[in-house]
């Protein structure tokens, strides 16, 4: 189809020409690709359309409001303590001056304890071995018994050599030494629940634990007599 050269002949009667031509290059920017052919004179003569400027047509950005910082909570106090919670607990010192008599008492049936294990070693036979590490574990706890009575009175204490007699027969003889094992481990526990020296009631705890394993010793020998 043959392109029609002359846009004004399309041009209704009555309509104001410049306005037309307007509108028509509005409508068709591309004169190549038009149906009606414009002059170059007058394509050159066509502005580009009118834009806004590009800071007019995108909103300005808005500053971001710094965070708000969540306000401080006030620093609690620190926990009151009770005075005994700040003060470290005594040990074998002269605060404990008030235990000597449980800790001779204690010395005595240690002793006891050491004199009767070895006379049961002596009569033991087979079972020699398994009493004379009874017989060692009283005279352990007879020198740290000792040794907690030096260091909270500065004195040494010499307990009384016991009489002791055991039965002739050794079954009997280890159960009175079984009753003898349990009386001592009952001792030393109402001893520990007693002191407010915290070393005097975990050696109090250690003697009344080897009070338990002496007793269940001496019952494991009689189960092998029987």
């Amino acid at each position: 189809m043959e392109k029609n050269s002359n846009p004004a002949a399309l041009t209704p009667q009555g309509v104001d020409q410049e306005a037309f031509d307007r509108v028509w290059r509005r409508v068709m920017p591309d004169q190549a690709q038009s149906p009606i052919a414009i002059g170059r004179a007058e394509v050159d003569e066509i502005a580009p359309a009118e834009t806004a400027p590009q800071d007019q047509c995108e909103a300005a950005p808005v500053p971001a409001e710094p965070p708000v910082q969540p306000a401080a909570s006030p620093t609690p106090p620190p926990p009151s303590r009770s005075k005994a919670e700040e003060e470290p607990p005594f040990c074998l010192g002269s605060q404990s001056q008030g235990e000597e008599q449980t800790l001779t008492s204690l010395m005595d049936l240690a002793k006891e304890g050491v004199f009767i294990a070895q006379a049961l070693v002596r009569r033991g036979g087979s079972c020699s071995r398994s009493l004379s590490c009874l017989a060692a574990d009283h005279r352990r706890a007879l020198r740290q018994l000792s040794a907690a009575y030096f260091l909270i009175t500065g004195q040494r204490y010499r307990p009384p050599t016991p009489s002791v007699v055991i039965n002739a027969s050794l079954p009997l003889a280890l159960r009175d030494q079984f009753v003898w094992e349990q009386r001592w481990e009952r001792a030393n526990q109402q001893a520990a629940e007693t002191t407010s020296d915290a070393c005097l009631k975990e050696l109090y705890q250690e003697l009344a634990q080897d009070g338990v394993l002496h007793a269940a010793t001496i019952r494991s020998l009689l189960e092998q007599m029987g």
